[in-house]
């Protein structure tokens, strides 16, 4: 018996296993878990890239949302106006320029003055004589 476990020895084994099979199965296990981290790390990458794409869609979802209950607040503001009769008749003189009977409406346009290029006949008599 003491002759077998020294020619085991001798072989590299160590309880009828040989060290080249310890070797490679620690080097799969080291393999693996080297695996495992890295779709670990992949995953915890992802998940942070989703939160940052989360804040700044919130961000853009709550600016719209100002947004909106400004318009909104601006509608109801307009809704009141336009409730009263002086509201009414003050959106009709902007928007289609109507006026109240015996009121004349003025219209004021300014003047461009068009540059008026005067020339003389003396002249046009030279010009044509030296082209």
């Amino acid at each position: 018996m003491a002759d077998k476990l020294q020619h085991e020895r001798f072989l590299g084994r160590r309880d009828g296993v040989s060290v080249s099979v310890r070797v490679l199965f620690r080097r799969a296990g080291i393999l693996g878990l080297v695996v495992l981290l890295f779709f670990s790390v992949m995953g915890s990458w992802r998940a942070y890239q989703k939160a940052q794409e989360s804040s700044a869609m919130r961000t853009v979802a709550e600016t719209e949302n100002t947004d909106l209950v400004e318009r909104e607040q601006k509608l109801k503001a307009d809704i009141e106006r336009l409730s009263t009769d002086r509201g009414k008749e003050e959106v009709l003189r902007e928007r289609y320029g109507l006026a109240k009977e015996g009121e004349h409406m003025v219209v004021i346009v300014e003047s461009n003055p068009i540059p008026v290029a005067t020339t003389s006949a003396w002249k046009e008599w030279v010009q044509g004589i030296l082209h």
